[in-house]
């Protein structure tokens, strides 16, 4: 199992405020770009919002490395360790 990460979280200013971001090349594009995820919904969204299309998910593609460079995961690993560490014993 293994998990890359494709996006790191960056600041940006729109009209004077600050907003938490997500930058990263978007699969199928050459070129980095910097998206507002919007803000996290107070409730549960009801099923019908998620049929709306209200939601949009964007596909992010993993890092470019650079030859010998490693790539940064998300710590896979440990969670593997959390949840069947004491299996493996």
């Amino acid at each position: 199992l293994t998990a890359l990460r494709c996006t790191d979280t960056v600041q940006t200013e729109h009209q004077g405020q600050a907003l938490s971001c997500v930058r990263g090349r978007l699969k199928n594009e050459d070129r980095e770009t910097v998206l507002f995820p919007g803000e996290i919904p107070p409730d549960l969204p009801g099923e019908e919002d998620w049929r709306s299309g209200r939601f949009r998910f964007h596909d992010f593609a993993p890092r470019r490395l650079r030859r010998r460079a490693r790539g940064q995961h998300v710590r896979l690993d440990q969670a593997i360790e959390f949840l069947l560490g004491d299996k493996l014993e």
